[in-house]
């Protein structure tokens, strides 16, 4: 497995969180009048690091919007298009330039001014320590080229390059205070561990105390130069799903992010809000390319009868309301989305005939999924039960969510239960999932003796070559592709949603880095 999985809506540890527990932080009521008003948000943490230029989990790239600026952003949940932010921004007209320049006098949380060299060095820092996030700046070089701009140059023509920016890995800290705690441009940065409870950010919000299992609390940035937030203080609590809702309901939290699409449904709208956003989250089966690993998983056969033998619309009724069925990785809403496959469907005959071409001899055949998302121990008794209709046998293997992901990275896995939340909006995004080279990919697409890798290559190279219009069409045909070739069966795409109680207002639901605090209000 690559390096480019990012946990979406799972807690690496689900502690909850309920009334008279120290970290908790005050409730609804609190952000009522008072000198001190407090926003209390209830969430599962995926977490695995604060520092801005590690963080690649839900948990950070939502706290860390608040706390760090981008040189480029998005206007609310619109990903549309790319708005100013401490940069404007111009391409050049073959792509591969981007250059930003100074837009107005921004502040750090220390009341310096941030420059060009912070820019350039946060950019930097993240390619250089190469973290989980730095491939989003692969092969860019970035250049100071006055005290007002600096230039990002691809080598080849990147048109994506705009909504890269607006990424919470793409923050800008204080150079001078990163540097002090052991900020580097290499693999011997040791500023996470300052990183973790310091923020050094030019945001609407600095941290107060961060403790990564329970809570994080953020206090305002006094040297902001937006739109000053309504609340004084967010304390962001790391709470399972079923008592989010006990606490909402109990006016102990303002807003919660976790509960279950079938909970919210039981829920006083009256006095509760749902408010949906764009889901940039798609959740598939990914199978071991490596027949060392993966067995019979590895068989490209193998896996075109687990692509028939899925009851997919099953699936959908079970993860309910709102929920879609791409027929790929890629999610609704971004370009190069498609709808349906015929490699992609339910088909019981076509299932059995695949498989015995695999050579599958009954083995058994191991199924990785986070133990800490309520739904997929359902959606993996299903797999299991529909695999076991055309003479599969599936162990069941739950993990937490750290062990997963590290497990699917370090290869030791058959079959797992995966998410890709967009790190941009744009389908480049999903080259990821493309057999390159080992180093650029999710998979390097061991397939054994099969050429499925060699099959889809050439399309490939065709949508990373496509401009304008012709993307899109270039993209649709590489899924279509992959639906044939690729190791992955796209299961669904859930629907977006918190929940918060009616006296805030403002809460928007962005698809890349979730809730804007500083946009909340009542």
């Amino acid at each position: 497995m690559g390096r480019r999985w990012k946990v979406i809506g799972a807690a690496l540890s689900a502690l909850a969180c309920t009334i008279g527990l120290a970290g908790c932080g005050g409730g609804g009521n609190s952000a009522n009048g008072g000198a001190n008003k407090t926003l209390t948000i209830d969430m599962s943490f995926a977490l695995s690091s604060m520092d801005p230029q590690r963080a690649f989990e839900a948990t950070g790239y939502e706290v860390n919007h608040s706390v760090y600026d981008t040189a480029l952003t998005f206007d609310g949940d619109d990903l549309s298009k790319v708005k100013p932010s401490v940069t404007t921004y111009k391409m050049s007209d073959d792509n591969k330039v981007m250059t930003l320049t100074l837009n107005g006098t921004h502040k750090f949380s220390d009341g310096k001014t941030v420059t060009v060299d912070d820019i350039v060095f946060s950019l930097k820092r993240l390619q250089g320590i190469k973290g989980n996030p730095s491939y989003l700046l692969d092969g860019i070089t970035v250049k100071k080229i006055s005290d007002k701009s600096l230039t990002l140059t691809a080598k080849q023509s990147m048109p994506e390059m705009p909504t890269i920016l607006p990424a919470p890995p793409m923050s800008i800290v204080e150079k001078s205070v990163v540097v002090k705690n052991g900020g580097t441009l290499n693999e011997k940065d040791s500023a996470e561990k300052y990183l973790t409870d310091h923020s050094a950010g030019s945001g609407p919000y600095m941290y107060d105390s961060v403790s990564t299992d329970t809570a994080i609390v953020l206090k305002r940035n006094p040297y902001y130069t937006g739109t000053k937030p309504y609340y004084d203080r967010v304390v962001i609590n790391n709470v399972d799903s079923d008592s989010q809702k006990i606490n909402l309901e109990g006016d102990n939290a303002d807003l919660a992010e976790n509960i279950t699409n079938d909970e919210s449904a039981k829920m006083n709208s009256s006095k509760f809000t749902k408010t949906t956003g764009t889901s940039l989250s798609t959740w598939f089966l990914s199978f071991n390319t490596y027949a060392k690993y993966g067995g019979y998983a590895a068989n490209s056969d193998f896996v075109s009868a687990m692509k028939h033998a899925i009851d997919y619309d099953s699936i959908i009724d079970l993860i309910g309301s709102g929920t879609k069925r791409p027929a790929s990785v890629i999610p609704f809403t971004i370009p190069g989305a498609i709808k349906s496959d015929e490699n992609l469907t339910y088909d019981l005959t076509k299932a059995k005939e695949y498989l015995k071409k695999s050579g599958y001899n009954g083995s058994t055949i191991e199924l990785n999924y986070s133990s800490e998302s309520a739904h997929l121990g359902d959606v993996a008794q299903m797999v299991q039960s529909d695999a076991k209709k055309i003479g599969v046998n599936i162990k069941l293997n739950p993990l937490t969510a750290a062990n997963r992901l590290s497990a699917s990275r370090e290869n030791k896995f058959q079959i797992a239960i995966s998410n890709w939340g967009a790190d941009y909006p744009d389908p480049a995004n999903y080259l990821s999932f493309m057999p390159l080279d080992e180093a650029d990919s999710v998979h390097d697409w061991a397939y054994g003796e099969s050429d499925t890798a060699d099959a889809i290559k050439p399309y490939v190279t065709a949508a990373k070559n496509a401009t304008g219009d012709a993307r899109v069409t270039a993209y649709e045909t590489l899924m279509h592709k992959l639906a044939k070739y690729g190791p992955y069966v796209p299961l669904y795409q859930p629907t977006n949603f918190v929940m918060s109680t009616n006296s805030i207002k403002g809460v928007v639901n962005n698809g890349i880095w979730g809730i804007d605090y500083a946009l909340i209000h009542q």
